[in-house]
């Protein structure tokens, strides 16, 4: 008889930071399975006669050449030359409707899509429109939305055709007598009036928690916005943050604890390619083991495109001690990446600083667990975990 061969059972994990590790390449597998089963189905779907616009900043025009983009829409090349020259103007606020049709509009690499039907969220429905053209029983509208600069066109049929007077009459004298002759005046390029944007709010929140054996922390924000504009073709919100966290540890010799609590202005910058810059400036007030009730000025900005985030923040308070800290994340697929970030903090007896390094996977959308090596200035080393989730 034939010996079986033996076969060799997997080494289970043993210690948190192997497990840890363990689930991460788990859930590393599973995302790379699922970005391929994503991708294949955006292939099927973007093979579709029509498409149903849900996603402001999937594949954004940004800051592409315009009139490249309109000579290739599917356009009389009359109103090809007007739409070039509109598209300099600067237009006026318009708001797109839910279920609005667009003929064709522009997104990255100049791809033109056809038969667009939006489904924007209300708060990406806001873009400048450009005079509209009439031309050969037909009113042409050209609009740049500002979520994402995808310029995009539509026409109306209208009663009787009546050519924009910024035609070349002497080159197309043929073919626009008739029209030019139905009328006493050429009309004037019809713009349409400005709307009065929908009362606007948003809001964010975002909480956060990790630690080690030997420390913990709690922390979290909230945004609300109440104002939007439009601003170098992109939209500023303007509103007002609040701040909170605590903390505590121990070492060989003491423990330590605390909390704080600020509020603030906060703005934020979103580009037409969704990239976000944010800032903001609170005052609180922090108690820890030393002092209570001390006055603190908190400043912090980041900035996020879709595989870079970047963080920084820093604490001045009324005695004399102050904090900093800054970091970054990196997405090297769209569900997992690396991380780093340096702390300091001081008082007027001590000071301490910290380096950590680390991964993160995201598990959810919204949601990021991080497993993170750290360092201080004396070489002691700790391990932290590290979750939180923004809504």
């Amino acid at each position: 008889m034939k010996k079986m061969k033996k076969v060799k059972r997997v080494k289970m994990p043993k210690t948190l930071v192997e497990w840890v590790l363990w689930i991460l390449v788990i859930a590393l597998g599973a995302v790379f399975v699922t970005a391929i089963a994503v991708a294949l189905g955006f292939a099927e779907t973007a093979s579709a006669e029509e498409f149903y616009w849900k996603n402001a900043g999937g594949n954004p025009f940004g800051d592409r050449d315009v009139n490249r983009a309109i000579k290739k829409f599917n356009l009389p090349e009359e109103v090809k030359k007007v739409f070039i020259e509109h598209a300099s103007t600067g237009g006026v606020v318009y708001l797109m409707k839910k279920g609005q049709f667009l003929e064709e509009m522009a997104s990255a690499n100049y791809h033109i899509i056809g038969s667009v039907t939006v489904f924007l969220p209300e708060k990406d429905l806001m873009a400048r429109i450009y005079p509209s053209v009439k031309y050969d029983g037909y009113e042409y509208f050209l609009i740049k939305p500002v979520a994402c600069n995808n310029w995009a066109w539509w026409k109306e049929v209208v009663n009787q055709s009546v050519f924009n007077r910024h035609f070349d009459f002497k080159e197309k004298k043929v073919e626009l007598v008739e029209a030019v002759e139905a009328q006493e005046e050429p009309e004037e390029p019809i713009l349409i009036q400005e709307l009065e944007p929908k009362k606007f709010y948003e809001n964010e929140t975002c909480i956060w928690s990790g630690g080690s054996e030997k420390n913990f922390f709690l922390g979290g924000n909230h945004k609300s916005f109440f104002f939007e504009q439009p601003v170098f073709d992109g939209r500023l919100q303007e509103g007002i943050g609040l701040s909170v966290g605590m903390w505590q540890g121990k070492t060989e010799k003491d423990f330590w604890h605390g909390n704080s609590v600020s509020v603030g202005p906060v703005v934020k910058f979103i580009t037409p390619r969704k990239k976000y810059l944010s800032a903001s400036a609170q005052i609180g007030e922090r108690d820890d083991q030393t002092e209570k009730n001390v006055s603190m000025l908190y400043l912090s900005g980041s900035y996020w495109t879709k595989k870079l985030g970047l963080w920084g923040d820093v604490s001045f308070n009324d005695d004399h001690s102050k904090s900093f800290g800054a970091g970054g994340r990196y997405y090297i697929i769209p569900k997992a990446g690396v991380m780093a970030k340096r702390s300091y903090s001081s008082t007027n007896a001590w000071h301490d600083a910290w380096t950590f390094v680390g991964i993160f996977v995201v598990p959810v959308r919204g949601m990021s667990v991080s497993l993170e090596q750290g360092q201080n200035k004396k070489g002691v080393k700790k391990t932290n975990i590290v979750a939180d989730y923004c809504w």
